[in-house]
């Protein structure tokens, strides 16, 4: 029996051309229904890291032989905070968002676990007085703002920058509820509000921000962390930088 070549070629590649349709178009379909993220940093307009500086409330009273604080309550605690911004580029909104940090290695490995997860908060919730963790909804086109990292810090009546860290007698008592407790800040530089992890200066860290919306993918993003111990706002600048991208 003669075989047609030239027919049974035809109908080979019409069926493989049909099949690269079919799947094309069920990929697109899938992208329409779906958000799509992605990270980078909180940047000012001039592509420079943008820098939250913050006042942490204080109340009444005192604490006597505190080691973390000032010895005046005319000294203000301030933060310097690092963010991110989370854009969806896809057709869709990105519905109730969780983001988490994910410590994958530090140099030494002094970490009692690894790898060690913190969630972070989202800005909007603290400007509407709700806990910074709580999921967001992030919409088609829009973006929203990440904490994730802050320098905690005390001012002097004359401007002087003081690192936490220094022995006093008698300090205010500050507010915890959205800021972690100063006691328990040994360095100065922490990832903020629910849990937090002291980083220590001199000290190489990898760390992954990963958001999860409940209708879409996750989305990562891989940053090495060396910081020096300083406290100003070029300190905190150098100290993160993206390290590469993770699909």
């Amino acid at each position: 029996m003669d075989v047609n070549w030239s027919n049974l070629l035809s109908g080979s590649i019409g069926g493989l051309l049909v099949w690269i349709l079919t799947v094309s178009y069920s990929i697109l379909k899938e992208r329409r229904n779906k958000p799509y993220l992605e990270i980078d940093f909180y940047k000012r307009d001039d592509g420079e890291k943008y820098i939250h500086v913050r006042d942490i409330p204080q109340r009444e009273g005192r604490l006597k032989g505190i080691a973390v604080g000032q010895p005046s309550k005319e000294y203000q605690c301030k933060t310097r905070q690092l963010s991110l911004i989370v854009k969806n580029i896809g057709k869709v909104h990105a519905k109730n968002c969780i983001a988490k940090l994910t410590i994958l290695k530090a140099q030494n490995s002094h970490l009692k676990e690894e790898p060690l997860q913190v969630i972070l908060g989202w800005r909007r919730n603290y400007l509407i007085g709700r806990d910074m963790e709580t999921p967001v909804t992030i919409y088609k086109g829009d973006e929203e703002e990440l904490h994730l990292l802050g320098i905690y810090y005390f001012v002097t009546p004359d401007g002087e920058e003081i690192k936490l860290g220094t022995k006093v007698e008698k300090c205010p008592v500050y507010l915890f509820s959205d800021f972690p407790d100063l006691r328990d800040i040994k360095f100065g530089l922490v990832t903020p509000y629910i849990f937090h992890y002291n980083f220590q200066p001199n000290t190489k860290y990898i760390l992954k921000v990963t958001v999860y919306p409940e209708n879409g993918d996750p989305t990562s993003e891989t940053f090495e962390l060396y910081w020096n111990g300083g406290i100003t706002e070029e300190d905190l600048k150098k100290a993160v930088k993206l390290k590469k991208k993770v699909k």
